[in-house]
């Protein structure tokens, strides 16, 4: 093999490892726990709520929403504004899938930092849809802050 084509051999190797680098930095972009109890103390400390996604590496959807909706900004942007983001691979949390309930994946469970179970849902497939849901659930159960607490305790009890 002559050198020119040894060299341009390399260059569409380095080429292609760079970018699928950059894939799999991309599919980083949620900022995903592993450890379910750690992200219910800091959805404790921070008001949010905590989201629990189930998924497995063999999982067809489950790859089609790390590259269609995890990777985006936005999504996790929207999602680290409500939630705590957990993900949980299922071959590896056998007692959570089962304390849960999850019967498929992809699926998210929305819990409280006191680990209430809000809701359980089918993972959107949608960058559009799965934030939309995830909004919704947050305005209606997200935690209120210490402050909006005890400014409702305020004006609902008397004075005496």
């Amino acid at each position: 093999m002559s050198i020119y084509r040894r060299c341009r051999v390399a260059l569409l190797i380095g080429a292609l490892l760079t970018t699928s680098a950059m894939g799999v930095s991309a599919q980083e972009t949620l900022p995903w726990r592993s450890d379910l109890q750690q992200a219910k103390n800091e959805a404790s400390h921070t008001n949010r709520l905590v989201l629990v996604h189930f998924w497995a590496p063999w999982c067809g959807p489950c790859k089609r929403l790390d590259h269609e909706v995890f990777a985006r900004p936005a999504v996790a942007q929207s999602v680290s504004a409500n939630y705590v983001p957990v993900k949980l691979n299922v071959d590896e949390n056998r007692a959570l899938v089962e304390s849960y309930g999850v019967r498929g994946i992809p699926a998210d469970v929305i819990v409280t930092p006191d680990g209430r179970v809000v809701k359980m849902i089918p993972s959107p497939p949608t960058a559009e849809q799965y934030t939309g849901v995830l909004e919704q659930i947050a305005a209606s159960d997200r935690p209120p802050s210490a402050k909006t607490a005890n400014q409702m305790l305020a004006q609902s009890s008397p004075v005496y």
